[in-house]
């Protein structure tokens, strides 16, 4: 009788096992669920630009099952609308919170979860780090999407080849990251953007003196940015085909460039400085010289003020007058700090005429 008392609770202790087990299996099993159905409702809200309302149910989410996710889709809501007419992309983005949410995402394992929007997420932080002017972080992020996902690479390419030209004098390296960009436009945005591609192609391409590319990718990138009404950074491929323009003595050509160039000066700055250069280039030393003088005295950036010295060196040079020639060497290399390959070129010629005058 003991016995059979014995394996009766023994069956009803089991039986009340299993139910606990049902039970806990059930609760989190339900919890995914309604983890699950948070996520998803906070991805609707983003794609219907509800992102306040979007990031509260996201987090309403994790509270029931950890989801990366959900940490990228929060770190896309913290970027807010986007705008593709705006200098920058998300211009009322919350950077840090964005950065947050998707290096949590990184952590929590979206690789896995989906390299698809991995892929994004990696993309995002290149570009959020480029950004604050963080660039070890960009270039790492670059990086991983370069390596990860080749296919998904226009933007973090174009901008870890700007940081290696701009900012680490690593033109060579620049140029060949840039190499593959135009087999890479995906979307109406690439294809809107892609003059900004083309400007540095025809930065990289004058620096290395191929006169041919640096020209025919200024003309691209005015010609793209004219068809979608693009005006940022178009000074750029302007003073590029000014000084081309130079070189072949259309001096007329070249003022007509600057004039264009100024037009998209932001705060009142010229670009008379690189007509100088430009007439330098044309072998007119002394229209180099009253020009690069005068535009001393106009509001100008460090950048084109650091032409107007160099070239007012040079030009010094050209005419005999090597005393005038060191004080603008000299003034020169003081002003000019800057990691920038254009620059750091200009440096190293500036000692070298120094060290011979």
């Amino acid at each position: 009788m003991e016995q059979i008392e014995g394996s009766h609770n023994s069956k009803v202790w089991q039986k009340v096992f299993i139910g606990i087990i049902v039970l806990v299996v059930l609760f989190f099993a339900g919890k995914s669920v309604i983890g699950f159905y948070y996520l998803k409702t906070g991805e609707k809200l983003i794609n219907d630009g509800n992102f306040t309302l979007a990031e509260k149910k996201l987090i309403t989410s994790l509270s029931f099952a950890s989801n990366p996710l959900a940490y990228a889709h929060l770190g896309r809501a913290a970027l807010g609308e986007a705008d593709p007419n705006a200098p920058e992309l998300y211009p009322e983005a919350s950077k840090e919170k964005a950065i947050e949410y998707y290096e949590q995402s990184i952590s929590h394992g979206i690789q896995k979860a989906s390299p698809e929007v991995h892929a994004v997420v990696l993309n995002r932080l290149s570009l959020l780090y480029f950004i604050k002017g963080e660039h070890d972080k960009a270039e790492k992020y670059s990086q991983e999407v370069i390596t990860l996902y080749p296919s998904e690479s226009l933007w973090p390419r174009f901008r870890l080849a700007y940081i290696y030209f701009t900012k680490l004098d690593k033109p060579k390296e620049a140029l060949e990251l840039l190499l593959p960009a135009e087999n890479l436009v995906k979307s109406g945005l690439d294809e809107k953007k892609f003059y900004l591609v083309q400007i540095l192609f025809a930065r990289l391409y004058r620096y290395f003196d191929n006169d041919e590319e640096a020209e025919k990718y200024a003309t691209l990138a005015i010609n793209k940015a004219g068809l979608s009404g693009e005006t940022t950074e178009l000074e750029i491929p302007y003073n590029i085909l000014a000084v081309l323009a130079g070189k072949k003595k259309d001096f007329t050509a070249a003022k007509n460039f600057i004039e264009k160039s100024n037009s998209y000066a932001e705060g009142g700055l010229k670009y008379d400085c690189v007509l100088a250069l430009a007439y330098y280039q044309g072998e007119d030393y002394s229209s180099a010289i009253s020009v690069g003088k005068d535009a001393l005295n106009k509001p100008a950036s460090n950048s084109a003020r650091s032409v107007c010295l160099l070239t007012l060196g040079d030009s010094y040079i050209k005419r005999g007058l090597p005393d005038e020639a060191k004080k603008y060497f000299t003034q020169y290399i003081k002003t000019t700090v800057s990691s920038n390959s254009l620059e750091v070129k200009g440096i190293k010629h500036a000692e070298e005429e120094l060290s011979r005058l």
